[in-house]
């Protein structure tokens, strides 16, 4: 039986290692990521819900930010492909090809929608952000174990 706070659970409750094994029991632990983990993962799908509702709608219909198209396109997927990235942590390079997938699947969509029209150039920030978004919450994964792992043991890992 492991003691509360010995430097065993702490190792087995890392963010890393507790989300890889789904230990629930962690969730209390100083360091633990488990419930950002969710709210991100919540933050995701919100995202995906949205971009596919306002790449539904015709174009009279969408709102207008006032910011340039690229950038608008840029903001919504790289928001969405970092919030994917930190909700599920492992396997970064699928999730990324997921969601290129994602950003090809709304651009054809487009095709179907009265007003809208599918564009390369489009695609191509989109699945570019995501991608963005993937490697910022990959770097961000890294960084935040790390600095955990020099907090319980007093040494970085090799």
């Amino acid at each position: 039986m492991v003691q509360e706070g010995s430097f065993s659970n702490k190792l087995r409750c890392s963010p890393h290692l507790a989300l890889r094994r789904k230990e629930l029991s962690c969730e209390n632990q100083p360091g633990s990521t488990l419930g950002t983990t969710k709210a991100a993962r919540f933050a995701a799908w919100g995202l995906a819900v949205i971009i596919i509702a306002l790449s539904a709608v015709p174009a009279g219909l969408r709102p207008v930010t006032g910011a340039p198209h690229d950038f608008e396109h840029f903001a919504a997927y790289w928001a969405a492909g970092l919030a994917f990235g930190l909700g599920y942590q492992s396997r970064h390079g699928l999730l990324a090809f997921m969601l290129v997938g994602f950003a090809g699947s709304i651009e054809i969509g487009q095709w179907f929608v009265p007003g809208r029209h599918a564009r390369l150039g489009d695609f191509i920030v989109d699945a570019l952000a995501m991608c963005v978004g993937v490697a910022m919450a990959s770097l961000v994964n890294q960084i935040r174990a790390r600095l955990i792992w020099k907090r319980v043991s007093g040494t970085p890992p090799d």
